[in-house]
C-alpha cells in the first residue's frame, strides 16, 4: 500500500472513531434521563407508600369501632401509583437501551481501533521489508561498485608504467651512498624503440646519481637480434624486468646485489643476469639493463597485491 492510500484509509478509521465516539457521548446524556425517569418513579412509589401508610393510621384513629361503608378510591392516588410505576418502567427499559446501545458502539470502536493499529502495524512491517530490500540493494550496489573499482585498478596496475617517484629516488640514492663510498662507474641501457623501459631507467639513474658516490652514464638504448631457433626447440619467453650485471670484483658484485635489493623492496622484479653472469673488466662496474615491463603489477601496486594474497591465506 502506498502512502496516499495509507493516508485515506488512516483517515477513514479515525472519522469512524470520531462518529462512534460522538454517539457514545451522546447516550451518556440519555442515560441520565432514563435514570432520572427512575428515580422520579421510585420518589413516587415512596411517596404513596407513605402517603397509604399515613391514611390508614389515620382511618384506624377515627373509625375504631365504627362500622363504615367503604369509601372511594382516591383518583389522585391511582394516578401517582401509575405514573411513578411508568416511569420506573420506562427508565429501566431506556437503561437497558442504552446498555444494548453502549455495547454495540464500544465493541465498535474496538474493532475500529484494532483496524487503526493493525493498518498502521501492516504500514510498518511493510516498510520494514521495504527498508530492508533497499539496504541489501545499497549493499548490493556497494559490492557491484567495490568489485568495479578493484577490476579497475587491477587493469591499471597490469599496464601501468613503472616508476619510482623523487621521494623513492632519493631513499636509494641515500642507502646506497651510505653503503659505497668507493668510485664506481654505472652504465644503464633500455631496449630501443620502448618509452617505457627508457622512461624507467631515467628513474633508476637519477636515484643512482643521488648517491653522489658513483659515476653514472646516462641511459643509452640497445638493439637486442635473437637468432633464429631450430625447428622443435622450445619457445624462449623475452627477457623482461631489470637484469644488473657486474665485474667479479667484490665492491661492484655487492653494489649490484644492493640496487637489486632496492628494486624489489619496491616492488620491481629485478634479478642478476645469468648469462653470462660477470663482466670480464676488471674494474669495478655495473651494467642495469631495464628491459621491457613485466606483465603483472610492478611498484606499490605488486606490494599491494603480495598483500592482499597473503593475507588471505
Amino acid at each position: 500500500m502506498d502512502a496516499s492510500a495509507l493516508a485515506k484509509s488512516a483517515a477513514a478509521l479515525r472519522n469512524s472513531i470520531k462518529a462512534l465516539e460522538s454517539r457514545s457521548d451522546s447516550l451518556e446524556f440519555w442515560l441520565w434521563i432514563w435514570v432520572t425517569f427512575v428515580v422520579v418513579g421510585v420518589v413516587l412509589e415512596v411517596g404513596f407508600v407513605i402517603w397509604e401508610y399515613i391514611d390508614g393510621r389515620k382511618k384506624y384513629r377515627d373509625q375504631r369501632d365504627i362500622i363504615r361503608s367503604p369509601e372511594k378510591p382516591s383518583g389522585w392516588k391511582f394516578t401517582f401509583e401509575i405514573i411513578g410505576a411508568a416511569l420506573v418502567a420506562i427508565g429501566v427499559s431506556g437503561e437497558l437501551y442504552i446498555d444494548v446501545a453502549s455495547g454495540e458502539i464500544q465493541t465498535d470502536l474496538r474493532k475500529k481501533n484494532g483496524d487503526l493499529i493493525q493498518l498502521f502495524e501492516g504500514a510498518a512491517s511493510a516498510a520494514l521489508v521495504e527498508a530492508s530490500k533497499n539496504a541489501e540493494e545499497a549493499a548490493r550496489l556497494h559490492k557491484l561498485a567495490e568489485d568495479e573499482h578493484l577490476a579497475r585498478v587491477q587493469l591499471e596496475a597490469k599496464v601501468a608504467w613503472r616508476h619510482l617517484t623523487e621521494a623513492q629516488q632519493k631513499e636509494i640514492g641515500s642507502a646506497l651512498g651510505r653503503r659505497f663510498a668507493e668510485k664506481q662507474g654505472l652504465s644503464l641501457w633500455f631496449s630501443s624503440g620502448d618509452t617505457e623501459s627508457a622512461a624507467f631507467a631515467g628513474d633508476i639513474a637519477k636515484a643512482l646519481i643521488a648517491a653522489k658516490s658513483f659515476l653514472v652514464q646516462p641511459p643509452a638504448s640497445i638493439l637486442t637480434v635473437r637468432a633464429s631457433g631450430k625447428f622443435g626447440d622450445p619457445v624462449r619467453a623475452p627477457d623482461t624486468g631489470v637484469q644488473v650485471q657486474s665485474t667479479r670484483h667484490e665492491q661492484s658484485r655487492q653494489l649490484a646485489d644492493a640496487i637489486i635489493h632496492e628494486l624489489v623492496l619496491r616492488g620491481f622484479d629485478a634479478v642478476r643476469q645469468k648469462d653470462p653472469p660477470f663482466d670480464p673488466d676488471p674494474a669495478p662496474k655495473v651494467w642495469i639493463n631495464v628491459w621491457p615491463r613485466p606483465e603483472g603489477p610492478q611498484g606499490e601496486l605488486k606490494l599491494a597485491e603480495e598483500k592482499r594474497s597473503a593475507s588471505k591465506k
